[in-house]
């Protein structure tokens, strides 16, 4: 069993394509658990349908809203799988992200892998694609979060030690947890996944994400303002690199 967590929140327009990719998988031993975060566009009585339709998707209901770390560190909890993949409500998977992504973690032997993604606009228009490191350790991922989160697929034992805190940039922080405890995470060179770029997103937010990455340097990892600042110029230039 996989278990594929999904925060959502107003997430009508994209998240039929982001659940048919899931059940587009080759590999069909999933369960797609979504917490919907008191969405107000219809997003719930649409998941409520799809639930309906599919006993392997399950939907979790939050009394307020929550934000995404805390959807996913539920999610967590109630997750049955050997294997924990994390998928935004408007990302996109390919098809053999699953078998792929599970064969590459056997023949490594590892706990953590990350695969290669690809960039696509608000209507799905593939903009780049971008490589990942073969490996990566905790100093490797303070130079920049190469994890995207719809290219993790991790067992059961990562999330049993850590969760999720209450930050901006907690994906990030998360990330850092875990290979700052030894892990090291299996890069799989093969893109398998899309993040999708929309206008409101943090992604396309340069300058909200830059200070919140500062701040991880500064305040969850603790570094002086001379190491953060090497480590910050780092970020932003892999990042002008990424997004150009």
């Amino acid at each position: 069993m996989i278990s594929i967590i999904t925060p959502s929140y107003n997430s009508k327009e994209y998240i039929l394509e982001t659940i048919k990719s899931v059940q587009n998988q080759s590999y069909k031993n999933w369960e797609m658990i979504i917490i919907d975060d008191c969405s107000r566009d219809g997003t719930l009585e649409l998941l409520e349908i799809l639930e309906k339709e599919d006993s392997r998707i399950k939907i979790l209901k939050n009394s307020k809203n929550e934000g995404p770390g805390f959807c996913r560190n539920l999610g967590f909890k109630v997750a049955s799988g050997e294997y924990i993949c994390l998928l935004d409500s408007d990302d996109l998977w390919e098809e053999e992200k699953l078998e792929k992504q599970l064969q590459f973690m056997r023949e490594r032997n590892c706990s953590l892998s990350h695969s290669a993604y690809g960039f696509i606009d608000e209507s799905g228009n593939k903009i780049k694609d971008v490589d990942v490191s073969e490996i990566l350790d905790y100093k490797k991922l303070l130079l920049g979060n190469e994890i995207k989160t719809m290219g993790v697929m991790m067992k059961r034992e990562i999330i049993e030690k850590f969760s999720m805190e209450d930050i901006k940039h907690e994906d990030y922080g998360f990330f850092l947890n875990i290979l700052k405890s030894g892990v090291i995470s299996h890069g799989f060179k093969e893109r398998l996944c899309y993040c999708r770029i929309r206008r409101n997103s943090l992604s396309k937010n340069k300058l909200k994400s830059a200070l919140w990455t500062w701040r991880i340097y500064r305040n969850h990892e603790g570094f002086s303002i001379i190491k953060s600042l090497y480590y910050f110029i780092n970020y932003f230039w892999r990042g002008v690199v990424k997004y150009r």
